[in-house]
């Protein structure tokens, strides 16, 4: 039968990790593996990003629209799997224009479930995987990536406030859960132990695909993604937030972001 194995996130949870290895193995995965990342389905991703935003009816059905379109056209056989990992389908990552919550992923998740049986037909088999991580480790990482990538001028503390349940992944994963179609089954794995496991954080979806042993040992290992930079002596978090605090013109700020997280690789490389 054909097999589905959806992961949707969720941010921050070593997704890029898992992408950089897939990316990196496609070929060595075999003929009837295939892998889709966010580059391939971007008015899918997209799609989700405005729905979990905007929760409108045309924007939802514009999803399901591309997401058939884009297994239509794969013709997967009986024998095939698909691995589809993409952060993005579970819609805006929180703390960003107003959301502080992944409420919106149980409809986007069931709605492109839903979707993938009428086009893969009664016989396929559709898994959900959803990572996660620990609520205070997970909550600093986020804040960390919209200090780098966004003017934030919220301390820790603050940030942290605003986003009670969004850290909640248990829960977030039984509103998932409960959401599905009947026949789509559904796993959750914490960060902290799929690092532990052979391919890392990957290896789940490994499983789930039937990745035989001998297959996994000929995969091109890829180092951990996004991994933060250190500086010695310099609370890089706290640099950050005093540069977005310190009301500079959005060109200056971006460049001096971008030396300061420069100057913090090369102290690491040397």
């Amino acid at each position: 039968m054909t097999r589905l194995i959806l992961h949707p996130g969720f941010h921050k949870t070593g997704t890029s990790s898992v992408q950089a290895a897939l990316k990196a193995n496609r070929e060595r995965l075999g003929t009837r593996v295939h892998v889709a990342l966010k580059a391939d389905i971007l008015p899918v991703t997209e799609s989700a990003r405005i729905w979990s935003k905007r929760r409108g009816r045309l924007d939802l059905g514009l999803m399901q629209g591309f997401w058939a379109e884009y297994l239509e056209e794969l013709h997967l056989g009986p024998l095939d799997c698909l691995i589809v990992s993409a952060e993005d389908l579970a819609g805006h990552m929180p703390g960003r224009m107003g959301l502080t919550h992944y409420d919106a992923t149980p409809t986007l998740i069931a709605a492109l479930c839903e979707t993938a049986q009428l086009v893969l037909g009664a016989g396929s088999e559709i898994t959900v995987h959803l990572s996660t991580r620990a609520a205070a480790p997970w909550i600093e990482s986020l804040h960390w990536q919209y200090l780098v990538n966004t003017p934030l001028t919220e301390d820790l503390a603050t940030f942290t406030a605003n986003l009670p349940e969004a850290a909640d992944h248990n829960a977030i994963f039984d509103a998932v859960k409960d959401a599905l179609p009947a026949g789509v089954t559904a796993q959750m794995i914490a960060l902290e132990d799929s690092t532990a496991m052979a391919q890392g954080p990957v290896t789940p979806l490994l499983d789930l695909a039937g990745v035989l042993d001998e297959r996994r040992a000929s995969l091109r290992p890829t180092p951990p993604a996004n991994a933060r930079p250190r500086l010695p002596g310099v609370d890089l978090p706290q640099a950050l937030l005093d540069l977005n605090r310190a009301g500079l013109p959005r060109t200056t700020l971006t460049a001096e972001k971008k030396a300061l997280l420069a100057k913090a690789r090369k102290a690491q490389s040397a």
